[in-house]
């Protein structure tokens, strides 16, 4: 993700997905699934779904604040193969108050 989060600033999101399991285990073939991206605040999140491979690049999303707050993410990982949702992750990301401007002299 960027560094700085404003609002109506777009920022770049990363999602990706690792396979965790026992080292000795053969590695698995990688497994695309979709990744559906929603916000439940005033901000939006584009593209709304994006493939993702398992143990490659991550899916990117652009979120774009339109308040200061707290801003909660829903990623829907879906697998379009077996028609189903895998899992849900929530996340909340906060966006600071734009900084006043200073006042100038006179």
């Amino acid at each position: 993700m960027d560094d700085v989060v404003r609002p109506g600033v777009p920022t770049t999101i990363e999602f990706r997905l690792t396979t965790v399991g026992p080292a000795e285990a053969p590695p698995s073939a990688s497994e695309s699934v979709l990744v559906i991206a929603t916000t439940r605040s005033a901000a939006t999140l584009e593209p709304s779904a994006a493939d993702c491979v398992t143990d490659a690049g991550p899916a990117r999303f652009v979120f774009t604040a339109r308040d200061p707050g707290e801003h909660r993410l829903r990623f829907t990982v879906y697998d379009p193969d077996y028609g189903r949702a895998l899992q849900v992750l929530e996340t909340t990301l906060p966006v600071p108050d734009p900084a006043p401007e200073p006042l100038g002299r006179s």
